[in-house]
């Protein structure tokens, strides 16, 4: 496969499987509302979904923003091992 088919494929399977994620969770949005309607059993089951994605979007977001960039760095500077001998930031 040629590098400009795969630049063309890949981000389509990315918005499809985007756009299967909207979907499948409208429907399950919808069936929790006809399910359990609007009481307070599902604003706990929402607060409770809600602060686990939130946390994981914050450390995927810190990983693809700073570790990732400067990970890759060190892989083209100094190859695979030197890579993965890089230092973190916390040790002493």
């Amino acid at each position: 496969m040629s590098t400009r088919v795969a630049l063309i494929k890949a981000p389509g399977i990315v918005a499809a499987l985007s756009i299967a994620s909207k979907i499948f969770g409208f429907i399950r949005e919808t069936a929790l509302a006809a399910g359990f309607g609007a009481t307070y059993a599902t604003d706990a089951y929402l607060v409770g979904q809600v602060i686990p994605s939130l946390l994981f979007a914050a450390v995927g977001a810190a990983l693809s923003t700073t570790f990732i960039p400067v990970f890759a760095e060190a892989y083209h500077a100094e190859g695979r091992e030197g890579a993965y001998r890089m230092p973190l930031p916390l040790q002493t």
